[in-house]
């Protein structure tokens, strides 16, 4: 969320606690962060930065984030009704890592866009965070009628955020991530409908109209689907057979690795090659339930923080697959093609987190 500049006064913020290269955090008393998260933050708006052709924050213009208390939260930060905003290249967050407001602050470099396009710059990029489920749908409202809303209205519409990030996901997609950003750039925060209409015609070379219609009519996918996962699916790739993978981990909050604590979860960021098309299943080692379809009798709310494995493909949205299952849950399959997997583990940031499940193909 961007904000518009307020009034922070003589507020009391946070010293800064941790320095990377392009991220400073300042967290509150009792924050930690998990071994992993610096780095990821880092590496994050290193990716970004050289993926839109921006300089990457470095120095005096280093991206600050103030990881705060939830009490008194609105006050100190004036994120008015959000639970994080970015201000410039500060950020006001509850939780860490927020990648969408790290990609506000890579995104000042090409000034203040309508909230339409920022937000779905952000969306788009943001990657999949530290939830277990990530399938939410966008709003089926019309997309020209978003174009003008401001942050708070865009904000307040029901899917509304999704929409505006996959709006963004299909511009780069289709016609590639200079033009997009040729329209971000032409589009200014007060810019009415005339000038987005120019801006379309000049960078596409096709009427805004056109291509609306087009993306309403075409463009069928999940949130999980069209965000680029520039973190997820450039992570470690694992060796197997082909056949079957052991995933046998303790997940604690201080390795290396492992990112967050997010809202209590905790992620580690890994991928995987599948070379055959086939049914594959995820199970927890020792379950010898026969495992049903990813879908069936799922139950979106068996936890809030789970300990479990997820598989989200990496591909376009045709190909963007996902299979998973969690400690409480059914074992789980789906048919999956060739290509690169986001293999990611989840757990709690606190507690134990002992993970053991089989990644198998099976017979059809």
């Amino acid at each position: 969320m961007l904000a518009t500049l307020g009034m922070l006064g003589c507020v009391e913020l946070p010293e800064v606690t941790a320095s990377g290269e392009h991220v400073s955090v300042a967290a509150d008393p009792g924050h930690e962060m998990c071994g992993g998260t610096l780095a990821h933050m880092d590496a994050f708006v290193k990716r970004l930065s050289a993926r839109l052709g921006a300089p990457p924050p470095m120095g005096d213009q280093k991206l600050v984030y103030y990881w705060l208390d939830e009490e008194d939260f609105q006050r100190r930060s004036d994120c008015v009704g959000f639970a994080a905003c970015s201000r410039g290249r500060e950020i006001f967050a509850t939780t860490v890592p927020l990648n969408h407001e790290l990609v506000h602050g890579v995104a000042l470099h090409f000034g203040a866009s309508k909230p339409f396009f920022a937000e779905g710059l952000a969306v788009s990029h943001e990657g999949l965070g530290g939830s277990y489920y990530t399938g939410v749908e966008f709003s089926d409202q019309d997309t020209q009628s978003m174009l003008l809303l401001n942050g708070q209205d865009l904000r307040a519409t029901s899917g509304g955020y999704e929409r505006a990030g996959a709006f963004a996901s299909y511009l780069m997609s289709t016609y590639g991530t200079d033009p997009f950003l040729r329209i971000y750039r032409d589009v200014r925060y007060k810019s009415g409908l005339g000038t987005i209409e120019d801006a379309f015609l000049s960078a596409l070379d096709t009427p805004l109209e056109t291509v609306i219609s087009e993306f309403d009519e075409g463009f069928l996918c999940t949130k999980t689907a069209y965000d680029f996962k520039i973190m997820e699916c450039d992570a470690p790739l694992v060796e197997w057979d082909g056949a079957e993978y052991l995933i046998d981990r303790e997940l604690s909050c201080d390795e290396p690795d492992v990112i967050g604590p997010f809202d209590g979860e905790i992620v580690t960021h890994q991928t995987i090659d599948i070379e055959k098309e086939g049914l594959y299943e995820l199970r927890m080692d020792g379950d010898e339930r026969p495992s049903v379809d990813m879908w069936t009798d799922f139950d979106i709310n068996l936890g809030l923080v789970v300990r479990g494995v997820s598989l989200t493909g990496c591909g376009p949205c045709e190909s963007a697959a996902r299979l998973a299952t969690r400690k409480g849950d059914k074992p789980r399959s789906t048919r999956l093609s060739p290509g690169r997997y986001s293999l990611r583990l989840h757990g709690n940031a606190t507690g134990s987190n002992s993970l053991r499940f089989w990644l198998k193909r099976i017979a059809d």
